[in-house]
């Protein structure tokens, strides 16, 4: 066994020698860098958000919030213009606190063909292909307003 000569690695190998396991708890990316390098989009507007927000920001919420602290964050201004668009009426401002506050509705979608239930498990995948072409066509279809098979008499 110790007599053996060392053989040359192969590609697989070289690439396994240089694999490290990582302990419990631990993270791949303790940088938290997207794959280009950068630090990740969320990060980095974390950072920057907690910063004290410039004073002529916080100069112009006062003209709506005559209350507000002189040292807020940045994230604190973000927030308080989202606030003051949905004051005055903005539906996106609207929507966006409600989705955060009471989060986004729930979307209902009802799977009926001609009044009964859709039964996929008798169809080959062969069927189940052809009808989703047959749905994607006429999705297309409607989307591009050109008539289907379906809505013509």
């Amino acid at each position: 066994m110790g007599n053996e000569p060392d053989k040359p690695l192969t590609s697989r190998e070289r690439s396994n020698a240089n694999l490290r396991s990582w302990k419990p708890g631990q993270t791949g990316n303790p940088e938290k860098k997207n794959l280009k390098g950068q630090p990740k989009i969320k990060d980095q507007l974390d950072r920057w958000a907690s910063q004290k927000c410039p004073q002529v920001v916080i100069d112009e919420l006062e003209k709506i919030f005559p209350n507000i602290k002189k040292n807020i964050t940045i994230h604190d201004a973000w927030t308080l213009r989202v606030t003051a668009a949905a004051l005055s009426g903005q539906p996106w401002a609207i929507k966006f606190l409600a989705d955060r506050t009471e989060g986004t509705v729930a979307q209902v979608v009802n799977l009926q063909n001609n009044g009964g239930s859709f039964d996929h498990s008798s169809q080959t995948d062969e069927e189940l292909r052809a009808r989703l072409t047959q749905l994607t066509d006429r999705i297309a279809g409607l989307q591009s307003g050109a008539p289907t098979p379906d809505s013509q008499e």
